[in-house]
C-alpha cells in the first residue's frame, strides 16, 4: 500500500496525496479514518510477514502473524488470485465482529480483535478483500465458501433454485438484518453452496473471474441471468436429484481429503486406503488442495507398502506433474513435490551416477525451499525424516533431524498431527 509505505518512511506528504486519490473509493467510515491517521503519522505502521500492522496490531504475536499469512496464502492460492495487501488494525472489544473494509479486490484494510485470529474467520474476511462485488449475498456467499472449502466448516449438502433465485435479489444487508441468527446462516450456506456448485461445474478461477467481471456482466441483464450466462448453467438445474447427490459425492472428496492430510502427517499410513481409493475416483475433477492430499497418501502408500506397484509409482508422478502444471505460483508445496518426484525417481535410478544427481536435486530443492519457507511444517518434516531415516554413512544425522522434527511440530496448521508422528518416532527409539 502506498499510504503505509510513504508513512512508514516518514513521507507523509507523499502518504496525504495517496490518500487524497483512493478516498473516492473508500468513502466514508473507520477505514478511512484510519488511513488518514496513518497517512498523517498519528498512528504508526509497519510491515510484517507481508501485512502492514497499525496501532495496537503491531502487538500481534509470531503465531498469529503466521496464521494470517498461511489464510492469505491459502486463499488466493484456492483462488488462484495474488496474494491481498492488507493492513490491520485491532479492534478494542472481542464482542464486536470483525470486518473488512475492501478498497480494491487485492487490497483491503482489517479490523478484528485478537480472537478473531482463527483460520475460519481469517478465511472469511481475507476472501472479501481478494473478490467482492458489491452484492451483499454473493460476497457473502463467496466468504462463507471460503470457509467451508478452506478452513473445513460445514456446509450444506442440498440446494434450493427457487430459494437461491430469491436469495440473488438481495443486494443490500438490509434484507437479512432483522433474521434470526440461524436462518442468516442458512441463506448464507445456500449461496456458499451455489458457489461451489458453479466451481465443480467450470473451475474456482472462473468463479473469481465472474467476482472480478461482476459489474461488467450484470450490466444490462439480472444477477441470476449473467451466472447462467458466464458460466453456461441454468440455476433450475440446482433442484434436480444428480446435483444433491453429486454434493454429497463432493463432501465425502473433502473428508477423504482431510484425513489423508491427518494420517500423512501424523504416520498414520496403514488407515489411508479407502480414502486414497475415493479421491482416485475422482482424479480428475480434484481441486488443487484435494490434488496435493492424494498425491501425498499415493506417495506414502507406494513408499512404506509391501504390495505397491509400478503402475502406483506411475500414477504419482502422473498426478505430481500435473500439480505442479496447474499452480500458477510456486509456493512451499512446489519443493514438497519436486522433492517427491525426486525420491520416486530414485528409487528406480538405473545407475550410481542417477542416483547421486537425485540426491543432490532433492538437498538443493530442500535448501531453497526451507530457505524461502522456513517455517512449513511439511518440508521441515520431509527434512527430519530423511535425515533420521537416513543411515549416517549416507549423511543421514538423527540430532541434526531432532530441530527439523521440532520445526515442523509447530506448524499452525498440521502441527498437532506432526506431534503424533514425532511420538511414534521417540517410543521406535
Amino acid at each position: 500500500m502506498e499510504i503505509c509505505g510513504n508513512a512508514s518512511r516518514g513521507e507523509y506528504h507523499n502518504s496525504l496525496s495517496a490518500l487524497k486519490r483512493i478516498i473516492p473509493v473508500v468513502g466514508g467510515g473507520e477505514a478511512t479514518a484510519l488511513l488518514s491517521e496513518v497517512a498523517q503519522g498519528i498512528c504508526g505502521c509497519h510491515q510484517s510477514e507481508g501485512f502492514w500492522l497499525t496501532g495496537e496490531a503491531i502487538k500481534l504475536d509470531a503465531d498469529q502473524l503466521a496464521l494470517l499469512k498461511q489464510c492469505a496464502e491459502q486463499t488466493s492460492a484456492h483462488f488462484q488470485a495474488e496474494q491481498p495487501l492488507i493492513l490491520v488494525a485491532l479492534l478494542e472489544q472481542p464482542d464486536l465482529p470483525p470486518y473488512m473494509v475492501r478498497i480494491i479486490n487485492g487490497v483491503g484494510v482489517l479490523f478484528a480483535h485478537p480472537t478473531h485470529f482463527q483460520r475460519h474467520i481469517l478465511t472469511h474476511e481475507l476472501t472479501h478483500a481478494i473478490a467482492a462485488t458489491g452484492h451483499h449475498f454473493l460476497d457473502e456467499s463467496l466468504a462463507h465458501y471460503a470457509e467451508s472449502e478452506i478452513a473445513d466448516q460445514p456446509g450444506v449438502t442440498e440446494l434450493s433454485a427457487i430459494e437461491i433465485l430469491s436469495l440473488l435479489q438481495n443486494t443490500g444487508i438490509s434484507a437479512f438484518q432483522d433474521l434470526p441468527p440461524q436462518k442468516v446462516n442458512h441463506c448464507y450456506q445456500q449461496g456458499a453452496a451455489l458457489i461451489h456448485w458453479l466451481a465443480r461445474q467450470t473451475s474456482t478461477s472462473m468463479v473469481y473471474q465472474f467476482y472480478c467481471d461482476y459489474h461488467l456482466v450484470t450490466a444490462n441483464t439480472s444477477v441470476h441471468k449473467a451466472i447462467e450466462s458466464f458460466f453456461g448453467v441454468e440455476i433450475s438445474q440446482l433442484d434436480r436429484s444428480d446435483v444433491t447427490h453429486s454434493r454429497h459425492a463432493d463432501r465425502c472428496v473433502e473428508q477423504a481429503a482431510k484425513l489423508l492430510n491427518e494420517y500423512y502427517f501424523s504416520g498414520r499410513l496403514n488407515e489411508i486406503d479407502d480414502h486414497v481409493n475415493t479421491l482416485m475416483q475422482r482424479a480428475n475433477t480434484l481441486t488443487l488442495p484435494q490434488q496435493l492430499a492424494l498425491i501425498r497418501g499415493l506417495f506414502s502408500r507406494t513408499c512404506y507398502c509391501q504390495n505397491s506397484t509400478d503402475q502406483d509409482r506411475a500414477t504419482v508422478l502422473a498426478l505430481a506433474a500435473r500439480y505442479l502444471e496447474q499452480q500458477d505460483n510456486e509456493d512451499a508445496t512446489t519443493f514438497s513435490i519436486t522433492i517427491i518426484i525426486a525420491c520416486l525417481k530414485m528409487s528406480t535410478a538405473a545407475s550410481y551416477i542417477e542416483i547421486q544427481e537425485l540426491a543432490t536435486q532433492i538437498n538443493q530443492r530442500f535448501d531453497q525451499g526451507l530457505h524461502c519457507y522456513p517455517n512449513d511444517g511439511e518440508l521441515n518434516l520431509m527434512k527430519a525424516k530423511s535425515l533420521h531415516d537416513t543411515p549416517e554413512a549416507q549423511g543421514g544425522d538423527k540430532n541434526l533431524a531432532k530441530s527439523f522434527f521440532t520445526k515442523a511440530s509447530e506448524d499452525t496448521e498440521f502441527g498437532q498431527c506432526i506431534r503424533l508422528l514425532i511420538a511414534r518416532y521417540q517410543e521406535e527409539a
